[in-house]
C-alpha cells in the first residue's frame, strides 16, 4: 500500500494548489485499506485461518 500511496501524492504535485489536500487524501485512504487490512488478517489468524494456521 506504501508505495502506491507515494506514488499517487508525487503525482498530485502536479496539480499545482490542490496537491496538499489531494495528499492529504491519497494518505488517509491509504492508511484507512491498511487497517482494513490489517483487520483482516488479524481476525483470520485469530480464528486459526492465518498464514501461520496448522492443520487438524
Amino acid at each position: 500500500m506504501a508505495p502506491t500511496g507515494a506514488v499517487l501524492v508525487l503525482a498530485g504535485t502536479a496539480l499545482g494548489g490542490s496537491g496538499v489536500p489531494a495528499a492529504g487524501l491519497v494518505r488517509a485512504l491509504t492508511v484507512g485499506v491498511g487497517v482494513l487490512i490489517h483487520g483482516r488478517e488479524s481476525r483470520a489468524v485469530r480464528e486459526g485461518r492465518g498464514a501461520g494456521a496448522q492443520k487438524a
